[in-house]
């Protein structure tokens, strides 16, 4: 009989907690500030003009960056033909910059790509995971990681 509870228990246990969980990673695909959808460039800012972002609550996406970079193709290419493509714009900013923010408590490493919807990183790139890699060198992979999250034209 006890085992019956326990057994019941569990079963209880995961019926209610794993849709929860998946609950909690769900989003809703959402547009970044219109003032994006302009020339799919990079914009490049310092650590007060983002911090005076975070502040405006805005949706944006941003690149952080350091001076060298270690993979086969530079990802700048592979974030900037997407950029173009779709003419949504992106900014970006030197890593010793991007550390002066609230940010660097989640994004740890650079290059990265951040998703920020009312100033709250939904997603990000991150250099030391190997699934994100094919992101970084594939521009048909890293339209699909942003089109998950975000629309890429108005």
């Amino acid at each position: 009989m006890n085992k019956k509870i326990i057994i019941s228990a569990i079963i209880l246990t995961i019926i209610i907690v794993v849709p929860a969980i998946l609950m909690m990673n769900k989003y809703e695909k959402f547009y970044i500030e219109d003032k994006y959808y302009t020339n799919g460039e990079f914009i490049k800012i310092d650590s007060n003009e983002l911090n005076q972002l975070i502040d405006s609550k805005e949706s944006f996406l941003l690149y952080t960056y350091n001076d060298y970079c270690s993979l086969k193709i530079p990802c700048d290419d592979i974030f900037k033909e997407v950029m173009e493509e779709n003419n949504i714009s992106m900014y970006s900013i030197r890593y010793e910059e991007f550390e002066k923010t609230k940010y660097i408590k989640k994004v740890k490493f650079a290059p990265s790509v951040l998703i920020i919807k009312d100033s709250k990183i939904i997603s990000y790139l991150d250099a030391n995971k190997k699934e994100d890699l094919d992101k970084y060198q594939d521009t048909t992979e890293f339209k699909k990681w942003l089109e998950s999250y975000i629309y890429l034209s108005k």
